[in-house]
Parts: structure tokens; sequence; C-alpha cells
């Protein structure tokens, strides 16, 4: 039976034992570098610990998370504005006035479709139906009979539910009428 190799001769250094107050210099250290805003690891880095040492001894020694400056940071102001947005339907209402297409207004504008159409939706009375009559649109193609039925369904919701008003009124009528009947 053959012999197996002996192990190389030379070991690995053992790793420095620390003293628990050492260790804890060594954490507020990290902290302290951590609060002038450095990252774990550049922190890590300049006091010679690896990470997962480090982890190990703040959990060990319960020293809470070394944590990031606070940034000073306002909400940013999201949108335009109502007051700005007006002024974009506006010139977009005087270029199509004007012969221009839709598109190509709001390519002028700057602005996109999806934006114009909620800007329509809720700064415009009527919505987008109203702001839509009589705005010359750039030829679709094979886009233009979906529009126009969509249009039409627009309009046809608006009158199913002038119409179910309608019925829940005379509902109501009939029956304080037949109410009265039935005294």
């Amino acid at each position: 039976m053959p012999r197996k190799a002996k192990k190389s001769q030379t070991k690995k250094p053992k790793p420095t034992s620390h003293t628990k107050e050492e260790i804890l210099a060594l954490i507020e250290k990290v902290s302290a570098a951590r609060a002038a805003g450095a990252t774990i690891t550049k922190a890590l880095e300049e006091v010679g610990v690896p990470k997962t040492t480090f982890f190990k001894w703040r959990k060990k020694f319960s020293s809470p998370a070394p944590k990031a400056p606070a940034k000073k940071s306002r909400p940013k102001p999201r949108g335009k504005g109502e007051a700005a947005a007006r002024a974009v339907l506006d010139q977009v209402a005087k270029l199509c006035k004007m012969g221009e297409t839709q598109a190509a207004a709001l390519r002028q504008a700057g602005v996109s479709m999806s934006t114009y159409r909620y800007w329509l939706k809720k700064y415009v009375a009527g919505g987008a139906a109203k702001a839509v009559q009589g705005v010359k649109r750039a030829s679709v193609g094979k886009r233009e009979p979906v529009l126009n039925v969509l249009e039409r369904m627009t309009e046809n919701r608006k009158k199913r539910q002038e119409l179910d008003n309608q019925i829940r009124d005379l509902d109501a009528e009939f029956e304080a009428l037949r109410k009265q009947l039935g005294k």
C-alpha cells in the first residue's frame, strides 16, 4: 500500500486574536468612517478586518449596525403643475385650430399623447371627448376605423349613463306613486 504524501510543513499564519476592547474600538472606527460617508467595504479595508469577521463581531458584541450619514433630501416635485399643463393644452389647441395635426402639435409642445390625454381628463371640463372635437388628426391608416369606433363607444357610454339616470329617477317616481296608491 502506497504511503500518503505528507502535508506541507508551511503553516498559514494564525490570525491574530483581538481583545474585546480592541474589537469594540475597531467597530467604533468603522462606525465613524461610515458616518463620514465611506462605504462599509472601504471602512473595513481601512481598519484591516474582513467583512465576515466584522459582522460576526458586531453580532457577538451587539453593537448596532454602522449607518450611512443621513442625506438631506427634499421630495422632488412631480409634474408641471396645473398652470403649466393648461398652458400646454392651450398651445396644442391653438396649433390644431391653425391646421396642425394633433400629433404635430404635441411634438411641438414636447408632450406625449398619454400626458396630453391625462391633462385633458384632469383639467378640461368634459375631458378628452370635448377637446378632441374639431381637431384635425394625422392620417393613421388602419387605426382610423378603430379610433372612430372608440369615439362612438365613448359617446354611447355617456348616453347609456344618462338613460340609466333617467330610469333610476322614473323608478323612484313609480315607487312613490305606488306607495300613495297602497295607502
